[in-house]
Formats: C-alpha cells, structure tokens, sequence
C-alpha cells in the first residue's frame, strides 16, 4: 500500500530530524543542557535499539554529541553516572505493562553499553522481566520479551571474567606458601589464627553476597526453560540461545552449573529429539 509507505517514511524521517535536533541543542547549550538530560535521555536510548539503522545511527550521533557537551567520555560513563534514573523508568513501565516495548528497548541498550557494576541496580527491572515470561505463555507475548533476554545473557556471558586453568603450577606453590604460614601461625600464635579464620569467613560471605550474576542466570533459565518445549520454532530458538549464554556463563563454577543442567535436562532431551525443522542462519 503505497499512501501507507509514505506515512511511515515520513514518520521515520520526522523522528530522524526529532532526534538529529536534540543533538544540535544539546552541543548548543553545553552544560547547561544537563538540565533536560533527565527527558532526553530515555528516549534517546530508546531509539539507539530501534531495528531501524537510520534511526539507530541518529539516536548514537545525538548520544555522542550529549557525551561531548556534558563532559562524558563515553556513552557508558553516561549511562553509569544517570542509571539510577533510566532504571526506575524501566521498572516503573514493566511494572504498569509487562511488554512495554520502549522500556524493554531501553533495557537492552542499557546492558548494551553498560558492566556489570550495574546489575544491582538492574535487577527490579530483569525481575519484572522474568515475572512476566513466567506469567505469559502466549506466542504474541514471548516473542516480544524473549528477545531482551537474549541480549540480557549475552552480555551476562561477555561480562565474565576468562579463567585460565592451563597453568596451575604457580597455584600450588601458592597455596603451599599458603598452608606452610597457616600451620607456623597455628603452632606460634593461635590468637592471630582465629583472627584470619574470623576474617576468612567474612570474606567468603561477601563472595556470597557478589553473585548477582551468577543467580540472575540462574532465575533466567529456570524461567525460560518451559519454551525449550514450545510448538513455535521462533520461540524455542530464542530459548536454547538464552539457556546457551546462561550456561556458558556459569561456566565457571560448577556448583551452579550442573544443579541447573539437572533442572532442564528433560525439557532440553525433548527439543533435541523434536521432529520440527529448525533453520539456522549464520552471523
């Protein structure tokens, strides 16, 4: 339909140059324009996700041009210094309409272009998520929210840290250092010895505290592991690539991975030994 081509065209155009004048305002005013950074920056993001590479460009120009006037040296330092901001908006449309699709947008440009020191801060919003997919079975409601989890296990995956374990030679000299000062400190000063194990175990319950990352990838692929059996193709590929990054993530510590492999393994058996044709198209 021709009338309607042109109307979309046209709506795309005026939202380019919508966008495109954000950018020429905020390198007019400078830092004076930290003052309509608040209104500016969601719906920035918003666009900087758009499927559309047009728009998409326009809304980075505009992100790196904000960047400039304000002092940011990236559109990451950006993000950090106002997530408390982008994140209550986030949670707050989740919370009102579960598939709101500026927010899941934004969400996806915030773990895009963001670390993983913001995860505490993102976890209302992946929970709200999370709710809902468990709460919506439907194909018109997974196709919109499955796609975000897609990007939220990716960079959940990038964000680990690569261990090397070909090297342990140098580990164990270390921990026989290790267990030759803890036995001289047994023997000479046993106050001093019950002061590291105190210390020890406030260090173990800190590391208990910091693994956000890994317990959100674990409430990802227990909330996704119904749709490892669903009757859409679409909707069941989008659900082995989350529980793949989710699992590849947690890669690192066992403790984690074989409990939730024992979890899915029969829903996982029967998408293998499905019958549906599955096309894969490469990168």
């Amino acid at each position: 339909n021709l009338p309607t081509i042109l109307a979309l065209k046209n709506r795309t155009l005026q939202q380019i140059l919508i966008l495109e004048g954000l950018g020429h305002f905020a390198t007019s005013l400078g830092s004076n324009f930290q003052l309509f950074l608040v209104s500016t920056l969601f719906p920035l993001l918003e666009k900087s996700n758009n499927p559309n590479p047009n728009l998409q460009a326009q809304s980075y120009d505009s992100l790196h041009k904000l960047c400039t006037s304000l002092k940011y040296n990236s559109i990451h330092n950006l993000i950090h210094d106002n997530a408390d901001y982008v994140t209550n908006v986030i949670s707050l449309q989740l919370f009102q309409e579960c598939t709101s699709q500026p927010a899941l947008d934004v969400l996806q440009a915030v773990f895009r272009n963001s670390s993983c020191k913001l995860l505490p801060l993102l976890e209302d919003s992946v929970s709200y998520l999370l709710k809902s997919i468990r709460f919506y079975h439907s194909h018109d409601e997974s196709v919109i929210l499955l796609p975000t989890l897609v990007v939220i296990s990716n960079q959940l995956f990038k964000w680990q840290p690569v261990v090397d374990i070909t090297d342990t030679t140098s580990d164990h000299s270390i921990q026989n250092l290790i267990q030759e000062y803890e036995e001289y400190l047994e023997f000479y000063f046993p106050q001093e010895r019950d002061n590291m194990d105190s210390k020890d175990a406030e260090s173990s319950e800190n590391t208990r505290t910091e693994s956000l990352e890994s317990t959100m990838c674990i409430n990802i692929i227990d909330s996704v592991s119904y749709y490892l059996n669903f009757p859409t193709a679409k909707i069941t590929t989008f659900a082995l690539r989350i529980t793949t990054n989710c699992i590849l993530a947690l890669s690192s510590e066992l403790n984690h991975t074989l409990p939730i492999l024992h979890r899915i393994w029969p829903q996982f058996i029967s998408c293998v030994r499905t019958n549906s044709p599955l096309i894969l198209i490469s990168p």
